[in-house]
């Protein structure tokens, strides 16, 4: 389906029927659906077109009831956002979907703690220590490394509870968005 996405825009300029494009059975999978959203998602954002929420919406009625489907795409448009550019973004998604606040507000606040995370990795003498604090999370010990980095027991000091905590290699860094994409 996500072939089908974008060769539908190679076609059109304005974009594909995505209703048209997604099978029943894909429309009651959140994994097949947040594929087909965010292939959709990039060709728009390549384009310099909206968001496309608002199509998403109509097209997928049920849409903003499916946390996951709305948070992958929610950071899909957030991550690598910064500044002034990122406040007016969540600005309008807040502005056009107030039932999304509380999403947004958590989308949001977990690229803050991304981002702190990256810029703790990208100094090489910030080597992670148990006792440290990475926003509201304070390492414990670490649980493990991997590939793209270490993970770590960290109390979250909101919750009040124990969570894995996932702090990445600065060489993983290179291309933020993608690596957002593929730490999530």
């Amino acid at each position: 389906m996500i072939e089908a996405v974008r060769r539908a825009w190679e076609a059109s300029r304005d974009g594909p029927d995505l209703a048209a494009i997604v099978s029943e059975a894909a429309r009651r999978d959140d994994s097949a659906l947040i594929d087909v959203l965010l292939a959709d998602t990039e060709e728009r954002v390549a384009r310099g077109l909206d968001d496309g929420l608002d199509s998403y919406a109509r097209a997928f009625p049920d849409l903003f009831k499916r946390t996951e489907v709305v948070r992958a795409v929610l950071m899909h448009l957030i991550a690598g956002r910064e500044g002034a550019e990122r406040a007016r973004l969540v600005a309008g998604l807040r502005s056009r979907f107030p039932l999304l606040s509380d999403e947004i507000g958590i989308v949001t606040d977990l690229c803050d703690e991304l981002a702190e995370s990256f810029s703790m990795a990208v100094d090489p003498s910030a080597e992670p220590t148990p006792g440290q604090t990475l926003g509201k999370y304070r390492l414990v010990e670490r649980l493990g490394r991997g590939s793209f980095g270490e993970v770590w027991q960290a109390l979250d000091s909101e919750l009040d509870r124990y969570v894995a905590l996932k702090i990445l290699y600065p060489d993983t860094t290179r291309g933020e968005q993608a690596t957002l994409e593929r730490a999530l």
